[in-house]
């Protein structure tokens, strides 16, 4: 049986990565077929502190990084399956994880889950820098045309690429479904964490427009950030005299699916976002969807 050494962000902190990551590493058919060594990158168990640069992070990246060195010297396994941020300083902190991999000449899958690539390669010394980390690889993408965007533009050497589609867990969608109520206004629901990129602000001001023109509504905000971003929306709702917009928190597991299938829409706003599970959870459901034309989402 062949080995495969996975390094992945795994919940907690629940996003959509780390839940993409855990359906790959769980999978039963995988590991009927690889034996499957999990060096797990938890940086943060909170969502919000991803993307926050700490002394601690700095230490845990260091530990991850011998660590990697360890198994690739006592025991190279057959292949090593990464999850790596594809954009900013986060590409930077994942390449030397990439570039030991190359060393210790094990054959490497990659599994981006971001976008922003192509505008980044732009740039000359960033476009270097995809081509040393990217080149030479198996590389999987959500979706053929972020592939076409994202990688093809970039002319890397002897790189395989893969389209793999997202997935998310089946659902007895009647049990759920069953809870919505009888004809009422259109319920909208928001499920994702809160940051601004997630384009809850643009939500806001779009149900003051509808709730100043008389439009009748209802809106779920299901999910959260930092109490700084969560005690804006709050800030703004009040302001607004927002009253039918009802703020519910993070929910997971039943409660996520029983707020889904209460609602008939799906508002997801997103203005920077790859292939996000909460539009083929909904979908599973039934709800209608609006969304913006980012990464995967078309």
């Amino acid at each position: 049986m062949k080995r495969g050494l996975f390094l992945v962000q795994l919940p907690p902190p629940v996003h959509g990565v780390s839940v993409m990551n855990d359906y790959v590493v769980n999978d039963a058919a995988l590991r009927t077929h690889v034996g499957v060594d999990v060096l797990p990158l938890a940086y943060t168990q909170e969502l919000a502190q991803i993307n926050k640069a700490t002394p601690a992070k700095f230490g845990h990246w260091v530990r991850l990084l011998l660590g990697l060195v360890r198994r690739l010297s006592r025991r190279p396994p057959d292949f090593v399956y990464f999850t790596p941020v594809p954009t900013g300083r986060g590409y930077v902190r994942d390449l030397p994880f990439i570039l030991l991999v190359k060393v210790f000449g094990v054959p490497l899958i990659l599994h981006l889950h971001g976008r922003g690539i192509a505008e980044q390669a732009s740039n000359g010394i960033w476009r270097h820098l995809y081509r040393v980390g990217l080149s030479r690889c198996a590389i999987v993408s959500a979706s053929p045309q972020m592939q076409a965007s994202e990688l093809v533009p970039l002319g890397l050497s002897d790189a395989r690429l893969y389209v793999v589609p997202n997935t998310v867990e089946p659902v007895d969608t009647r049990r759920f479904m069953s809870a919505r109520e009888g004809p009422t206004s259109p319920r909208l629901v928001f499920l994702s964490s809160t940051f601004p990129f997630k384009g809850i602000f643009v939500l806001l001001e779009s149900v003051r427009r509808l709730q100043q023109r008389g439009v009748t509504f209802t809106l779920d905000i299901v999910g959260a950030s930092t109490a700084e971003h969560d005690e804006r929306i709050r800030a703004f709702i009040s302001t607004h005299d927002l009253q039918r917009v009802r703020i519910l928190g993070a929910l997971y597991g039943a409660d996520k699916y029983t707020a889904l299938g209460n609602a008939d829409v799906l508002v997801h706003p997103t203005l920077n976002d790859y292939s996000p599970l909460v539009i083929l959870e909904a979908m599973q459901l039934g709800l209608a969807i609006v969304s913006t034309r980012i990464g995967a989402i078309p």
